[in-house]
C-alpha cells in the first residue's frame, strides 16, 4: 500500500490503494456541533486539504452513486448520517492568490472566486446555463460575484442548500500580514473586499441558502479581523473532541512506520529520532496525546519505504520554505520581543504565556 505523499484528493486515496488513517468519524462529530459555520486552523501541511476533499465527496450530491466505493470501508460508510450527499458543494481554494500589490490581490482574489464558481457550474451542469456563466464573468468584485451567484442559485436550483468549503482561507492574508501589514488592514476593514465577500455569505446563511460552511487555515488573525463581517463563524480548532481531527497520534505514527517497513526492534530508536525532529503538537491542555505533522511523517516513511534508511534531510523542503514568512510574521508584534521568547524556549524548553483569544491590529 502506497503512502500518500503530496496527495490531497480523497477519491484518489480511497480508490487507488493509498494508506489512509480513517478520519471519517469526525463527520459525525462536526454535524453534532451547535454551529454549522466552522473555522478549523492547523499548521501548514497538516492534512487540511485532504479533509476538505473528504467533506466534498461525502456531502456533494454528485457523489451519491459512488458512496459505497468511496466510504464503504470507513466508519462513516458503515454509519452514514442523514446528510450524506444532500448538498450542492461550493469549494473555494485561496492558496494561489497573488499579493504583489493591492490591485493584484483584488484581481487575483476575484479570479479565484469566479474560477471556483465556474467549476461549481460544471459539476452541477444540469442546473445552470451558459448565460449563468456569462453573468458571473461580467461582475467586477468578489462580493458582486457572490451576490450574482446566490441569485442564480436560488432561481436555478430552488430548494437546494449549499455547503461552502474554503481551504487556505488566510494564505494570501498571511502574506500581507508578513510583508504589507497596512494592505491587510484595508482588505478586512469595513469596505475591504475580503470583509464584503464574507458579509454576502453571512446574509445567505440567514436565508438558509447556505446550510453549512467549513473553513481551514493557519491563523485566526484574519477571521478575528473581520469582526462583525462574519461573526457567525465558530473557531473549533482548540476544542478537545476535535483535537485529533487532523494529524497523526503516536500510535498512528507507529502503525504507519511499520507499514513503511520499520521493524519492531527498530521502532523505539526510530520513534526517539522522530520525537526529536518532529516533536508533536498539543492544541488543548487536556489532550491525551501529541499530534505529528502528517506531511513530515509521510515524507520520512515514504523515503524509508523506498530506500530502507533515514532521509539525509529530516525536514521536508515543502515545509521549510515557509520559515521566512513565519519570521516576518513574528516581527509584526516586535521582532526583538518575539526572538526573546524563542530564545527562552530554546534555553529552557518552554515559556509561559496567556494565549490570545481574539486578535486585533486596531
Amino acid at each position: 500500500m502506497k503512502l500518500p505523499y503530496g496527495q490531497s484528493n480523497f477519491k484518489t486515496i480511497a480508490t487507488e490503494g493509498f494508506y489512509y488513517v480513517d478520519r471519517t468519524t469526525f463527520i459525525e462529530k462536526l454535524e453534532g456541533l451547535a454551529s454549522r459555520f466552522l473555522f478549523y486552523l492547523r499548521p501548514r501541511k497538516f492534512g487540511k486539504s485532504l479533509f476538505v476533499s473528504m467533506l466534498e465527496h461525502y456531502y456533494g450530491e454528485e457523489w451519491k452513486s459512488e458512496f459505497s466505493n468511496l466510504f464503504g470501508k470507513y466508519y462513516i460508510g458503515k454509519n452514514p448520517t442523514p446528510l450524506a450527499n444532500r448538498y450542492l458543494v461550493l469549494n473555494f481554494d485561496f492558496s494561489g492568490i497573488l499579493t504583489d500589490t493591492m490591485e493584484t490581490v483584488l484581481r487575483s482574489f476575484t479570479v479565484a472566486v469566479k474560477t471556483d464558481i465556474q467549476r461549481f457550474f460544471s459539476t452541477y451542469r444540469g442546473y445552470f446555463t451558459e448565460e449563468d456563466r456569462e453573468a458571473i464573468e461580467r461582475e467586477k468584485s468578489p462580493d458582486e460575484v457572490m451576490r450574482r451567484f446566490f441569485s442564480i442559485l436560488q432561481r436555478a436550483a430552488p430548494g437546494k442548500q449549499l455547503y461552502i468549503l474554503i481551504d487556505e482561507y488566510d494564505h494570501f492574508a498571511n502574506e500581507l500580514i508578513a510583508f504589507q501589514l497596512e494592505d491587510f488592514r484595508k482588505i478586512v476593514s469595513g469596505n475591504g473586499f475580503v470583509r464584503k465577500f464574507y458579509e454576502v455569505i453571512k446574509e445567505e446563511t440567514k436565508s438558509g441558502l447556505v446550510g453549512r460552511m467549513f473553513v481551514t487555515g493557519v491563523s485566526p488573525v484574519t477571521v478575528d479581523s473581520l469582526t462583525s463581517g462574519f461573526n457567525i463563524g465558530k473557531k473549533v480548532s482548540l476544542e478537545l473532541p476535535l483535537h485529533d481531527m487532523m494529524g497523526f497520534t503516536e500510535a498512528e505514527a507507529v502503525e504507519m512506520l511499520a507499514h513503511a517497513g520499520i521493524k519492531e526492534g527498530e521502532m523505539p530508536t526510530v520513534l526517539d529520532g522522530i520525537r526529536n525532529w518532529y516533536n508533536g503538537y498539543l492544541f488543548h491542555p487536556d489532550a491525551p496525546n501529541r499530534l505529528y505533522n502528517p506531511n513530515m511523517l509521510i515524507y520520512f516513511g515514504d523515503h524509508y519505504q523506498m530506500y530502507h534508511r533515514y532521509p539525509e534531510k529530516m525536514l521536508d523542503d515543502n515545509i521549510a520554505s515557509d520559515y521566512g514568512k513565519i519570521r516576518r510574521m513574528l516581527g509584526v508584534g516586535g521582532e526583538a520581543y518575539s526572538l526573546a521568547i524563542l530564545e527562552e524556549v530554546l534555553a529552557k524548553g518552554e515559556t509561559r504565556a496567556v494565549l490570545t483569544a481574539q486578535f486585533s491590529f486596531d
